[in-house]
């Protein structure tokens, strides 16, 4: 619900607003209750007029722009979502530096000849308000992405299902079945936002816990498919996350069945809200919007090292008793193989409401009650196989409060609640001796403590081959992975790595995606970024605003060959035509049923801009604008895509070659700053 006390950080982004098709509020970032259901009937006034006036033909309003105020509306079925971006930028055109005379100042290069030419505007038409000088304005195209995620969000917490609730019921409130989300879906925003290190949303990928040796990563992945494997009928997938980032992920070999980023995103968003996890064992529904956006998975979490923040993520499709106990047991075996302490005290299980369905309520709604005003009398909601009203939530507590106190104090010397976020700050590069051999990291002194990479591999590989019933630690597994995480987080080890990355391009800020592949020819791909804080000098938020608004134009560029919000709507009504298309011929059976290449019945029709952001560009390109003090450059290829911010004394094409430089090497380390080699269950 509004509410007039929100986290802070919600002024750092646009103003998110969702109401339903009769006018009431269901949602606001921000914002007074009164004003808050004003602006929502002004809002479906204005949509109210555009689509009845069959003079203007112009369908239902996708966007406004009033002075420095930019609207943009995102409707799907009953259901209206809204962003509002203030800017104090003035909106003007660039003086063409780069020389093609159209008006955008970007390079052109987007016809993957290769050819290192700027001049390749082919269709010669000016793209309008495609560059704005000294703009913190977000593009409307990743306004819309916001929005999106806000959507997705929504249905993670209640299914699809919610819209057959509204055309029963256009008057329901669906505020109280959303419950305590709001903090949820604040949590999204502020991620994808310019002030949130919203890098991983801007490429559709997800960001990996690095630098991790690749040997330690891919063999804790091994450890986790070892336990689980053997129950891969009833568990869909397994991850091991710090905060909202990914260590490992085992999921199913059919590429269609595999995760989406953009539901990995929902998942560590919401495991990274919620303040329990680093005590407790929790177990909640949730709804993979792209995956399959009509029914719940269950989602089992467990941490198995609070000083790292390192979390168990286990989801299966039961909803059982035996099933949480089944959980129960992976993760003790899971902890074991890890070579991971077990937690003091016998856990005991206590059951709770579902916050998702009970919110506010005091005590249980009668079923196929939808308004408790008596308005509607059809008595038919959600349907009760789908979102279990009698639905409990279970929760591990410690017996023992003195041992856990105890406990808790222990790491307190070593960290804090904090720690599983991996916060990073300015470090300066290791030097180099006069020798020119570069001085050991203190991540690669930690490796060298624990022994040579070829003792660990060994270690941990037996560790991983181990039966599940052996009750052997295996010591350098999870204890090796424990001491790097807390080695990376306490000696800013990713910042020292970034430096030395920035230093190859001379570059202030970069923001890197690697699309690896998914097992031994499944045909999937799982998309990753590597998304550094940004650093001086932009360290105030207009400037920050403005380094992210330039990517998300290269970004556009890259993928559409125009950042124009035209070009961008048009691409999004082909994603969602093709969709709706793909869909029907899958439910009519042509070519015998659902083929390879037809979707999953999920939400992807609704949410082209994911689409798009998640499917890397089709040619290979450079793109680049030049703003007076600073050269952005967008550059990808296969597999890859790279984002920069260089000097404006840089010239583009020394830039260009900077950066081709810099992907290399980034290419080179991608066994420990990404999930090189993500697994999948044998069968």
């Amino acid at each position: 619900a509004a509410s007039s006390s929100v986290d802070p950080s919600a002024d750092r982004g646009p103003n998110v607003i969702v109401l339903s098709s009769a006018g009431k509020p269901i949602f606001s970032r921000r914002g007074d209750e009164e004003d808050l259901i004003a602006a929502c009937g002004l809002v479906q006034a204005v949509r109210a007029t555009t689509m009845e006036d069959e003079g203007l033909g112009c369908g239902d309003v996708r966007s406004l722009r009033a002075g420095d105020t930019t609207i943009v509306f995102l409707t799907v079925g009953a259901l209206t979502l809204l962003a509002v971006s203030d800017g104090d930028d003035c909106l003007g055109l660039d003086d063409d530096s780069d020389g093609d005379d159209d008006g955008d100042n970007l390079d052109d290069d987007v016809d993957g000849d290769d050819d290192g030419d700027w001049d390749d505007d082919e269709d010669g038409v000016s793209d309008e308000g495609e560059y704005y000088r000294d703009t913190e304005r977000e593009t409307e195209a990743y306004l819309r992405l916001q929005l999106e995620y806000v959507y997705s969000q929504i249905i993670f917490t209640l299914t699809d299902q919610v819209q057959r609730v509204f055309r029963r019921s256009p008057n329901f409130d669906l505020r109280n079945m959303l419950g305590a989300t709001d903090a949820v879906m604040r949590g999204v925003l502020d991620r994808a936002g310019p002030m949130g290190n919203g890098g991983s949303f801007l490429t559709g990928a997800v960001e990996a816990v690095s630098p991790i040796p690749h040997e330690i990563r891919e063999n804790a992945g091994r450890a986790v498919l070892a336990a689980c494997d053997g129950n891969s009928d009833t568990t869909l997938f397994a991850m091991l996350v710090v905060g909202d980032r990914l260590v490992t992920l085992v999921q199913p070999r059919y590429r269609l069945h595999q995760l989406r980023p953009s539901d990995l995103h929902l998942i560590l968003n919401f495991v990274n809200c919620q303040p329990g996890l680093l005590t407790n064992e929790l177990w909640f529904p949730v709804c993979l919007p792209r995956l399959n956006s009509s029914g719940f998975v269950y989602a089992y979490t467990s941490c198995l090292d609070s000083r790292t923040g390192l979390c168990l993520v286990l989801i299966s499709q039961q909803n059982t008793t035996e099933q949480f106990a089944l959980f129960r047991n992976k993760a003790i075996e899971i902890r074991t193989k890890l070579g991971l302490r077990p937690p003091k005290g016998e856990g005991v299980i206590r059951i709770m409401d579902n916050p998702s369905y009970s919110g506010r309520r005091k005590k249980k709604p009668p079923r196929r009650t939808l308004d408790s005003s008596g308005g509607d009398d059809d008595n038919e909601g959600f349907d009760d196989s789908i979102t279990h009203f009698d639905d409990v939530a279970w929760q591990r507590g410690n017996a023992s409060d003195s041992d856990s106190e105890d406990d808790n104090k222990k790491d307190d010397d070593d960290s804090n609640d904090e720690q599983r976020q991996l916060p990073v700050a300015p470090l300066s590069i290791a030097q180099e001796d006069r020798s020119g051999e570069k001085s050991a990291s203190p991540l690669e002194r930690t490796v060298q403590r624990l022994g040579s990479m070829s003792s660990v591999t060994s270690q941990v590989s037996t560790a991983a081959d181990s039966t599940a019933g052996s009750d052997a630690v295996a010591p350098h597994v999870g204890s090796t992975l424990c001491k790097i995480l807390s080695e990376v987080h306490r000696n800013r080890e990713l910042d020292a790595l970034v430096e030395r990355y920035k230093s190859i391009a001379s570059a202030y800020h970069f923001l890197f995606r690697i699309d690896v592949a998914v097992g031994e020819g499944t045909g999937g791909m799982l998309g990753q970024c590597l998304s550094p804080p940004l650093g001086p000098p932009f360290v105030d938020g207009p400037s920050q605003r403005r380094v992210w608004a330039a990517y998300q134009r290269l970004n556009l560029r890259l993928r559409l060959g125009s950042a124009g919000a035209e070009t961008a709507a048009d691409a999004f009504d082909m994603i969602a035509a093709d969709h709706h298309q793909r869909s029907r011929q899958s439910s009519s059976g042509v070519n015998g049923g659902r083929s390879a290449a037809s979707p999953a019945p999920g939400i992807g029709a609704d949410v082209p801009a994911q689409c798009l952001a998640e499917n890397p560009p089709n040619v290979h390109g450079v793109t680049y604008v030049l703003d007076g003090s600073e050269l952005f450059i967008g550059l990808n290829g296969r597999d890859f895509e790279l984002y920069a911010t260089l000097p404006g004394t840089v010239p583009p094409r020394n830039g260009t070659a900077l950066c081709a430089r810099l992907v290399r090497r980034l290419m080179n380390d991608e066994g420990k700053l990404f999930l090189a080699h993500p697994l999948t269950w044998k069968v």
